[in-house]
């Protein structure tokens, strides 16, 4: 046993919703529950079409060659689409397809546009800019340009800043998308990885160039001493007056996809890898599209009109929000407004019983809710591919007069809800299920015809998560923060609201550096204190972390005590997807 107490074990009992049956007032025997996820509606909405839309309007004629650059881990085939509008019609455009790095002797010079592919697409900067240069010298000697133009994505943004400051760059204009101009947090989290746990997760393979690149697509922190972490990114943004002086940039970024921020919190004003923030930079002009992932930027058809209008020197429009639909600007209003038709602005109160049932809920638990976050997070760090770990998580709770049990998987692969839960509470089934709809996490449950519907949103300090809605039938208005020490690390968490109406305040202390630091086995100890229901709450968890490579298990157990004879477990595994 992970937890030391001779005394106190909590099981861990898998739930299965048909083999309850619950018993109405009446003594008589209710009907078998329903399965887990018959009873609940998919939230899922794909934020990427299943078919590319090409813009309607024609495209011009380019003015000089263009070299598209792919990305970290990314494709030369994914520019087909934008090099197909471009070559519609009677825009005398010409796509000559892919090009590799090195070998140049066949480049077509009927052709204005080539498709650079990388000779691996997770080297360092370094490598990247010294292929791009010998690719524009290759297109210039084919075509006889002076210059070429570059649209590139996310890292092939930085190799291109990298070639503005060669006192040989041929490059009149530059187009990023999705470019980690000051790092995207997933490098960081992928370093971590590697680092504490020997599990490279994207790409799977592990050597200094690939480490480089990493260090170089990190989000630049300073250390305890003051010390930047990334100092090959600082000195490249210390430098940015030259290098747009070197060509004209324009940026597009995107927004509303949940996004890693640069400390502890997620953003919707991002595209799922890089937040805005990190994609802008002063002086140049900078767009956002709404509503597409970093890996749909350039699939859309307003970037591909805004991009083409810039290449030809044509007007944009000085709105930097860019939509595809109509639609999509009344989901950006609404998503930074906090609000989203067809909530009820008043919600009936609940029954007492109906409150002490719900306020018992998983959710609401703060040892859950730190399993919860660390496997979620653990999956976010792996993005929508093959190498995203698998996250499992029960927690059981019994007293005298309660007792849940409850049993959560989280597959962000599975297209329609990635986040599934079933349990009972006081024999009474529950399901539940988590999707991302619009930039929020949308929580539905189903507990004894008593429905949970809460919307989950980011905060504007992106630093906090905003609860609104239902919680097991009951008015829920609540907002989870991180708690800071005096150093600015995070030391615990804090719940304060309302439930039914009433004042609901909790707050969390947590060694969270030792946990997710320390050593392959760690011991710490959450208290937790607070008013809940108008009852005072002061318990402690004693939680253990375990790792081993690509697997964590973390285990949090309350010890009761003479006025808090609740027993609560939690436990979590992360486990590595099994290679088929």
């Amino acid at each position: 046993m992970l937890i030391q107490n001779p005394k106190i074990t909590p099981t861990f009992r898998a739930y299965q919703p048909t083999a309850v049956a619950e018993t109405s007032d009446d003594g008589k025997t209710a009907p078998e529950p329903v399965d887990r996820t018959d009873l609940l509606p998919s939230n899922w909405q794909d934020v990427d079409p299943q078919e590319v839309v090409f813009p309607t309007s024609t495209p011009p004629k380019l003015h000089r060659p263009v070299v598209f650059v792919h990305g970290f881990n990314g494709k030369a085939e994914r520019w087909e689409h934008l090099a197909e509008w471009l070559s519609s019609g009677d825009s005398g455009n010409k796509y000559a397809g892919i090009i590799d790095a090195g070998k140049f002797d066949n480049i077509d010079p009927s052709a204005n546009m080539f498709s650079l592919r990388l000779s691996r697409p997770y080297n360092s900067v370094e490598k990247n800019q010294a292929e791009l240069k010998a690719a524009v010298e290759a297109v210039r000697a084919a075509t006889g340009a002076d210059e070429v133009d570059l649209v590139v994505h996310s890292l092939g943004g930085l190799n291109s800043r990298a070639y503005l400051q060669d006192p040989d760059e041929k490059v009149n204009k530059l187009v990023q998308l999705g470019t980690p101009n000051r790092g995207s947090q997933l490098a960081n989290m992928e370093i971590f990885m590697r680092e504490n746990f020997d599990y490279p997760v994207i790409p799977r393979t592990d050597d200094p160039e690939v480490r480089r690149v990493l260090e170089q697509l990190s989000v630049d922190k300073l250390d305890g001493d003051g010390i930047p972490k990334n100092p090959w990114l600082r000195a490249l943004n210390n430098d940015w007056d030259n290098q747009r002086g070197a060509a004209e940039v324009m940026i597009v970024a995107g927004a509303g996809i949940p996004t890693l921020t640069g400390g502890p919190g997620i953003t919707v004003r991002g595209d799922g890898v890089v937040a805005r923030k990190s994609a802008r930079l002063d002086g140049v002009e900078n767009k956002t599209i709404w509503f597409k992932t970093h890996g749909a930027l350039q699939n859309s058809p307003k970037v591909m009109e805004n991009l083409a209008k810039f290449l030809t020197g044509q007007s944009l429009s000085r709105d930097e929000n860019l939509f595809d639909r109509p639609e999509d600007a009344v989901r950006a209003a609404q998503l930074l407004a906090g609000g989203q038709s067809g909530e009820s602005a008043e919600v009936a109160p609940a029954s007492a019983e109906e409150v002490r049932r719900a306020v018992r809920l998983p959710l609401l638990d703060p040892a859950f809710q730190i399993g919860l976050g660390l496997g979620v997070l653990s999956a976010i760090m792996g993005g929508p591919r093959e190498a995203l770990p698998l996250v499992e998580i029960a927690l059981s709770s019994e007293n005298s007069q309660n007792e849940i049990y409850a049993n959560y998987d989280i597959d962000l692969l599975r297209e329609n809800n990635p986040v599934i839960g079933s349990g009972s509470v006081n024999q009474t089934s529950f399901a539940e299920v988590a999707n991302l709809k619009e930039g929020k996490v949308v929580w539905n449950s189903a507990l004894n015809l008593k429905s949970s519907n809460l919307i989950m949103e980011v905060g504007e300090d992106e630093q906090s998560v905003l609860m609104k809605g239902q919680l097991g039938g009951v008015p829920t208005d609540l907002t989870l923060a991180v708690i800071k020490d005096k150093m600015g690390r995070v030391s615990g968490m804090q719940t304060t609201g309302t439930f039914n109406g009433e004042p609901y305040s909790v707050n969390s202390s947590l060694d969270l550096e030792g946990l997710i630091l320390g050593v392959p086995q760690h011991n710490s100890q959450m208290r937790v204190t607070g008013n809940v229901n108008g009852e005072e709450l002061d318990r402690t968890y004693q939680v253990n972390v375990k790792r081993n490579k690509g697997d964590l298990e973390l285990r949090a157990q309350h010890q009761p005590r003479a006025n808090d004879q609740q027993l609560v477990g939690v436990e979590v595994k992360i486990k590595d997807r099994p290679t088929s």
